[in-house]
């Protein structure tokens, strides 16, 4: 089933999930990962220990770190129809991401070619299959890091299949990389998505911390113009994005400026 009217997604209109995120400090122009965030609708999320990670689901209960869903009923479908966010300090985009998958166990201060095995990913993808179309990867801060500023080399398979593809880190490093801190994967010229991951290069060591490899979809971005002054997407703005069963929404955050913050939301889905 598919919702094609505006009665229809009025019809289909779940509550709305209202909720915090609070982070510390974080860098300027570089994405914050809020699954590790404490909120007042949700603990914080925990991260995975083993390199070769595991997917993530919802549809057999809400999981610590992601924003309360519940997969539509019977045949039908669900669609972001109303989501907004307002920043206490500071503008920047915030995004509501899908988590596939999230691993563990990196040996942050080795300069070795870390071999993973990441499995099959969900389906859902950008067309609801798991060959990754539109997936990408980001490595995300789970405790806080130490000295150093190494960049990394991602080794994955694309969405068409072609494997032994590399990608290296878009964002800058920053040595104590606090909780949260969220790096991104470029990809490969041509690449329109990751469908496996084979392994991770750092190029120099981080003396201490944790890090972890993210697979995620972006569902929707909100633009944050004004301090303190709520931004929305409705059925027109955001496109009405498909949610598939057993999506794990969660906020990312690029700020403008350094200070702490507090993120305030509000999410609803139409099923139909």
């Amino acid at each position: 089933m598919t919702i094609s009217s505006l009665n229809g997604v009025i019809a289909g209109m779940q509550t709305l999930q209202y909720g915090t995120r609070f982070w510390t400090a974080p860098p300027a122009n570089r994405p914050i990962d809020l699954w590790y965030g404490s909120g007042i609708n949700n603990s914080a999320g925990a991260a995975d220990t083993t390199l070769n990670g595991v997917v993530l689901s919802s549809s057999a209960g809400v999981l610590a770190g992601q924003i309360p869903r519940v997969d539509a009923p019977g045949g039908a479908s669900a669609y972001i129809a109303r989501a907004t966010a307002m920043n206490s300090v500071q503008t920047g985009i915030a995004a509501i991401c899908d988590r596939l998958w999230h691993n563990g166990g990196i040996t942050i201060t080795s300069t070795s070619l870390q071999s993973i095995v990441s499995p099959a990913w969900p389906l859902r993808d950008s067309n609801g299959t798991s060959n990754g179309e539109g997936v990408y990867v980001g490595l995300s801060v789970s405790a806080t890091t130490g000295a150093g500023t190494p960049t990394a080399v991602l080794s994955y398979t694309n969405s068409t299949g072609a494997s032994g593809r590399t990608s290296s880190l878009i964002d800058v490093t920053v040595g104590s990389s606090t909780v949260g801190m969220f790096y991104r994967f470029g990809l490969q010229s041509g690449d329109t998505g990751i469908q496996s991951v084979q392994g991770i290069t750092f190029t120099g060591p981080w003396a201490s911390g944790t890090v972890n490899l993210v697979a995620y979809r972006i569902l929707a971005t909100l633009d944050v113009d004004l301090i303190c002054f709520a931004s929305a997407v409705d059925p027109i703005t955001s496109g009405l994005p498909q949610v598939y069963n057993g999506t794990v929404p969660f906020w990312m955050m690029l700020s403008s400026g350094t200070n702490s913050s507090l993120l305030t939301f509000s999410y609803a889905e139409t099923q139909g």
